[in-house]
């Protein structure tokens, strides 16, 4: 009876670790299926598993001096998701889009993770180090990694898709 049990139990694990996977929205896109496949190559390359309810919005609502920006919107929900939000700059170029999204999507990495982490309004964790929320800086460390990353991601997802990209533009 004790093994059936612990079958049991082993089995449901499983089962939910094959059911939880990324969920995927593209909004705002002519091209949502490019940019499904750009998210999906940039997840397996940074190893993003984590439930996750990703959003990408192609948008004119990205503050002025930022070309994109990645919210997590909430800690993990009682269904174990976090909810995370990309926005892109509606008028970015194809190239500047593949780059860009590369950077947010290692935004999305370090939330999906929890190695960057919204204490509240006003503080962020990184890796269990405080900083100031409001205060942008190329300079701190998920940026840093952030632009160390985006061109080499860029890079290898126009290697692995035959080396030139469409002429169509991701967004409308």
């Amino acid at each position: 009876m004790k093994t059936f049990i612990f079958i049991f139990i082993a089995s449901m694990f499983s089962v939910n670790a094959v059911l939880s996977q990324p969920v995927v929205l593209i909004k705002g896109s002519k091209a949502p299926g490019m940019v499904m496949e750009m998210v999906e190559q940039f997840m397996e390359h940074l190893d993003i598993v984590e439930n996750i309810h990703l959003t990408i919005s192609f948008t004119s609502h990205v503050p002025k001096n930022m070309k994109g920006i990645t919210f997590c919107l909430d800690s993990p929900k009682p269904d174990g998701y976090h909810h995370i939000a990309v926005w892109l700059d509606i008028d970015l170029s194809l190239m500047q889009n593949l780059v860009v999204l590369a950077h947010e999507m290692v935004h999305v990495k370090q939330y999906a993770k929890e190695e960057l982490i919204m204490i509240n309004r006003e503080w962020v964790a990184w890796k269990g180090k405080r900083y100031k929320a409001k205060v942008y800086s190329r300079k701190m460390p998920w940026e840093v990694e952030a632009f160390r990353s985006d061109n080499k991601l860029a890079k290898k997802y126009r290697t692995e898709t035959s080396g030139s990209l469409p002429e169509l533009a991701l967004n409308p």
